[in-house]
């Protein structure tokens, strides 16, 4: 496996090189040296996620959000993190089902999914490592470390919702609208 030096990276090179029982396993690199993922990423940005960050800027050059405010910031989540998932999924469902061309490039063609998953269709071979549930249990004790807290913003306005028929909003208008009403019900309640 190969990462950059990225945050979370060093706990996946941790896994990775348990899982093999190898310290080799796991390689660090510039993700420039991969012009796929490089072109995925200005895909990505080009035709996605530049729309989600004009949106949250001009949400603060309004003053409708103000970053560091806790329950701005905990209402946005509420509100929005189930859109931007289903927009993710989206990007990633059209990604990993579009066609590969043949090209002159060490690349083989077909669609990423069927390569990932069925990899000796097209002469490759099943790379599939199994790791055994002890394996998992050692690595979830030992370097994974899980939030338990609760998130006392998240149950408000999950009883808001629940308390005056409001629905999870299905799309950013409405995402923003509910923004709106549940920081109005919770200054007129604080």
């Amino acid at each position: 496996m190969r990462t950059n030096n990225g945050t979370e990276n060093g706990t996946i090179a941790l896994m990775q090189s348990y899982f093999r029982n190898d310290v080799e396993a796991h390689v660090y690199g510039k993700s420039t040296a991969n012009q796929r993922i490089e072109g995925w990423w200005s895909h990505f940005r080009w035709n996605r996620s530049t729309w989600w960050i004009n949106f949250f800027k001009d949400l603060v050059e309004t003053e409708e959000f103000c970053p560091g405010n806790e329950v701005q910031m905990e209402a946005l989540w509420f509100c929005f993190a189930g859109i931007i998932q289903e927009d993710l999924d989206f990007v990633r469902d059209h990604w990993n089902s579009h066609t590969i061309r043949a090209s002159s490039h060490d690349t083989i063609s077909g669609k990423p999914d069927e390569l990932y998953l069925l990899p000796e269709r097209k002469g490759g071979e099943d790379r599939l490592h199994h790791v055994s549930a002890q394996q998992i249990e050692i690595v979830a004790e030992n370097l994974l470390q899980f939030e338990e807290d609760t998130n006392w913003y998240q149950l408000y306005f999950e009883y808001i919702l629940a308390n005056m028929n409001l629905e999870r909003p299905p799309n950013w208008t409405d995402a923003l609208n509910l923004y709106r009403e549940l920081l109005l019900i919770y200054e007129e309640n604080n």
